[in-house]
């Protein structure tokens, strides 16, 4: 590009970073508005924009006439101004008013970074001055995880004031969806986040009034954080209903004002939250709802003042040839894009854009509030309250639930007992298409939530009657539904996982099986990938690691190669691969699966933290077996210490944490820390699973392991008994684990005193160890310990 003038320079930042907050798709037009027929202006804008990321100008990677044009602006790092104690590392990018540097300082032996803002130019005037002054009290003010936290602020040698932060490093809201190629659910979750965390900064009275995708960056971990209060106010201030000052004017960022904002009246939480239904719009849809040609001010209020709110839909017209790029980064095709954004998503951005601030959202809680009500299909605020839609939305919910209830007040006024298939009758003569689909779908909701609360792992020890239930509608789903359809397929499904919950592995597999038997028959790809999970675990969990492996490698291929898919689902599908692949004594592999999968379930938005302990416990038991077990202990104390605090209580996770601390402590041959872990463990497995459950069987198993260690010969005998007699009642007297009972049992009882093994107790050691010969040197162990006789 042609040398740069001072003067020109001016302008050309100016015009620079309005275009840097716009989508890149848009930001030729913009260029090209606003240079008219200037081509040198615009050949130059161009260059810039091409050294340049997507949020920020990066002024290490400018052409050198550019940089030229305003040495007395930029800032060689080498020549900076003492910042108190910190170290200015290189600058990471500039605004209208100050530039940012990446810092660093010592504290307490450990090194912080931050991001410190700067102002640009010679000695600042005393608007200012203020201005800086009021984003340090308005940062200190402030404390929520999704905030970029305040650290230090001060003034430099050269008199100007400066600000240090934590520092972000992720990217813009709207770059980090796209990258990551979220869906719609996941897109709403993340603003959810960044609405609560204005509301945290409302609550201390603090408007943001500058809220955009490039004040909002993700983090590594998948969380939000606000950056950028340079022109928040305090609403108790004195000038509350200051308009727009010459300063603002330029700071101000056209395309994500409110109206308000843009005509100089009173701004209060409402202009909030109209940002926020700029910034949903755009990440929903992929377009700003007004203007996109419009560049002055002028043309942006008219627009705003003529035209409704457009359609979320309207992106994704077959029409439009960005249609499908703009569907593709959101994980999902055009028609069913245009689907899911019709409805509530369409009230609920109406209502956070509506020109009148008293139409909008009263708060930013609220906007969450009605976020979660989507998200959790319950009746949304920004739709009006009918009768009709609420029915529709809590049908949608439990509909199962009204179907069961009209199907018992059918029985009893006819005094006959209703089956399925009448059911199915009566809706085929009103329709007979429709009927068949509303009956699958009411059939399997209810019925899979019902199996869901009889299943102790989601009751947490509440008192079920879960066996008895899902004998029943074993047999009746054989008695009225043979078919081999979806239907049968759902159900099958869910009482697998139910008797799974339960330890009754022999239904578990059998019904998994079934399912997918049935699934490979039917068009339902994502379906299918998981019945291949749901069987492959129930093979591991029969000690069939071989035949699971298998599965989980077809059902992990298929999730890569299809971008809809989750990735928090993919992450626990390596995760299950890993622990199969630990049993095959296939360590490298293991180690390696669960890194990856520990890394997706770290930054995938749909991941549950139970899955995210789940594996790093399963890491540190692997660390432990190569010998890393200081790293090991230190990973799960972590983990139990955190879930000890945990509100709600996690009893489940908090007990399968102590159990793999028991685990790594007896490694490291810390006997009594290891006794103590195993006891709790034990004692949280009876609380939340029952007496009977094949959990608390193991937990014996580990527990007399450690009594043993310690000498105590009687108790560890009494839990070995347990161990063996629950273990051939879950699993059967041939499964590893049992096998592995009965040896400790012969262990407990040798050190006794008795020797003796019966001839049927021998009989069966042995089927076990041919079934699983990796047992063989354990049993050789126990004979060479104790010199049993047969």
């Amino acid at each position: 590009m042609n040398p740069v003038t001072p003067e020109q320079f001016a302008a050309l930042d100016q015009c620079l970073q309005q275009a840097l907050d716009l989508p890149p798709s848009e930001r030729e037009a913009y260029l090209q508005a606003h240079c008219g027929g200037d081509a040198d202006q615009l050949m130059a804008l161009r260059a810039l924009l091409a050294h340049c990321d997507d949020s920020q100008t990066e002024w290490e990677r400018l052409p050198m006439s550019y940089l030229n044009a305003h040495v007395t602006e930029i800032l060689d790092t080498k020549h900076l101004p003492r910042i108190a104690n910190w170290r200015l590392l290189r600058e990471l990018g500039a605004g209208g008013m100050a530039r940012v540097f990446l810092a660093e300082r010592d504290v307490q032996g450990a090194t912080q970074r931050a991001a410190i803002k700067l102002l640009q130019g010679g000695q600042p005037d005393a608007e200012l001055m203020a201005r800086f002054e009021r984003e340090r009290r308005i940062l200190a003010s402030l404390d929520d995880p999704r905030i970029a936290r305040f650290y230090d602020a001060g003034i430099a040698s050269d008199g100007r004031p400066w600000l240090a932060m934590e520092y972000v490093d992720g990217a813009r809201i709207d770059t980090w969806c796209d990258q990551h190629q979220l869906n719609i659910r996941a897109r709403v979750q993340l603003m959810q986040q960044v609405a609560l965390a204005l509301a945290s900064a409302h609550n201390r009275l603090v408007l943001h009034r500058d809220i955009k995708p490039a004040n909002v960056l993700v983090d590594a971990t998948g969380l939000p954080k606000i950056l950028d209060f340079g022109i928040a106010k305090v609403l108790a201030d004195d000038d509350a209903t200051d308009g727009l000052t010459r300063t603002q004017q330029r700071l101000l960022t056209l395309h994500y004002a409110s109206p308000e904002q843009l005509l100089g009246e009173p701004v209060g939480v409402a202009s909030d939250i109209y940002q926020l239904g700029l910034m949903m719009y755009e990440l929903l849809s992929g377009q700003r709802p007004f203007a996109r040609d419009e560049v002055s001010l002028p043309r942006l209020i008219r627009a705003i003042d003529d035209r409704q709110v457009p359609p979320l839909r309207q992106a994704f017209d077959d029409a439009d040839p960005e249609s499908g790029r703009r569907a593709q980064a959101r994980a999902n095709s055009p028609a069913r894009l245009r689907r899911l954004l019709s409805g509530d998503l369409q009230q609920i951005t109406n209502k956070a854009l509506a020109r009148d601030p008293l139409h909008r959202y009263g708060s930013a809680i609220q906007f969450a509030d009605d976020l979660e009500h989507y998200l959790s299909g319950r009746p949304v605020l920004a739709v009006a309250p009918s009768l009709a839609y609420r029915l529709k939305r809590l049908l949608a919910r439990h509909p199962l639930a009204a179907a069961l209830a009209a199907s018992l007040l059918i029985a009893i006024a006819a005094g006959i007992s209703a089956t399925l298939w009448q059911t199915r009758e009566a809706l085929r003569q009103r329709d007979q298409a429709q009927a068949e689909a509303e009956k699958s779908a009411r059939l399997v909701e209810f019925l899979t939530n019902a199996l869901a609360t009889a299943n102790p792992t989601r009751s947490q020890g509440e008192t079920v009657t879960a066996k008895a239930l899902l004998d029943g509608a074993r047999a009746r789903i054989d008695e009225e539904l043979q078919s081999r359809d979806a239907t049968r397929s759902d159900l099958l499904a869910a009482m697998s996982q139910a008797y799974g919950g339960l330890a009754l592995r022999e239904p578990q597999l059998k019904l998994a099986e079934e399912s997918l038997s049935i699934e490979r028959e039917l068009d339902r790809p994502s379906v299918l990938t998981r019945r291949m999970v749901l069987a492959a675990t129930a093979l591991r969990e029969t000690s069939q690691p071989e035949s699971a492996y298998a599965l989980f490698q077809e059902a992990e291929s298929r999730l890569r190669a299809d971008p809809a898919e989750s990735q928090g689902y993919l992450g626990q599908v390596l995760y299950l691969k890993a622990m199969t692949e630990f049993s095959l004594r296939q360590f490298e592999r293991s180690e390696h699966s669960l890194e990856q999968a520990i890394a997706l379930l770290s930054q995938a938005s749909d991941a549950r933290e139970r899955d995210r302990n789940a594996a790093r416990l399963m890491l540190s038991r692997l660390w432990a077996t190569n010998g890393r077990l200081d790293d090991a202990i230190r990973m799960i104390e972590t983990t139990v210490a955190a879930l000890r605090t945990a509100k709600p209580p996690r009893r489940a996770e908090l007990e399968e944490a102590l159990d793999a601390l028991g685990s790594v402590y007896r490694k490291a041959e810390r006997w009594p820390e290891q006794t103590a872990a195993y006891r709790e463990a034990r004692d949280l497995a009876i609380e939340v699973y029952g007496p009977e459950h094949l959990d608390v069987a193991i937990l014996s198993h580990n527990l007399a392991g450690a009594l043993l260690s310690e000498g105590n010969v009687a108790e560890a005998l009494t839990l070995t008994n347990e161990a063996v007699s629950l273990g051939a009642r879950s699993v059967g007297p041939l499964h590893a684990f049992s096998v592995s009972a009965k040896l400790r049992q012969i262990e407990a009882r040798c050190r006794s005193g008795d020797e003796h093994v019966e001839a049927a107790e021998w009989s069966q050691l042995q089927a076990g160890i041919e079934k699983h010969p990796n047992l063989a040197d354990l049993l050789t162990q126990r004979q060479q310990q104790c010199g049993i006789r047969k």
